[in-house]
């Protein structure tokens, strides 16, 4: 149930970027490989990084009342070559994604075969939701 949950919410995230892009914090790291995402949505909280040369977006989402968070990673394509000499280069972009969620880990050692769950594509993004 609760995997549901995060697809659905999942959704809801991205279906809203626009409105969602003018709260959130946005930061990139020195090197310009990853971007780092912090975004309010309703009472979920979104963490996120996207990686750039790597081409992947990982994170997680929890309920700023309490609960535990759930973790994704996703497996990014981008509408053009998704080769960037500058982040700014996402304008214009779109991503699509094909993403795997799981609970958090227990006890070490975490096992990702039993705990990831793929969930497949996800609706598209556009690039600046990733920018500033």
């Amino acid at each position: 149930m609760r995997i549901r949950s995060l697809v659905v919410t999942l959704a809801v995230l991205l279906a809203t970027a626009g409105s969602a892009h003018a709260k959130s914090a946005v930061q990139v790291t020195p090197d310009e490989s990853v971007i780092l995402i912090n975004k309010t949505v309703g009472t979920q909280q979104w963490v996120l990084a996207l990686n750039v040369d790597v081409d992947t977006l990982t994170g997680n989402v929890f309920d700023t009342s309490g609960g535990a968070a759930t973790f994704f990673a996703c497996d990014v394509t981008w509408s053009d070559d998704g080769v960037f000499s500058d982040v700014s280069e996402l304008q214009g972009q779109t991503a699509t994604f094909v993403c795997s969620v799981a609970s958090g880990c227990a006890a070490l050692p975490c096992d990702p075969g039993t705990q990831w769950h793929d969930i497949g594509s996800v609706s598209p993004l556009p690039g600046s939701f990733f920018l500033p």
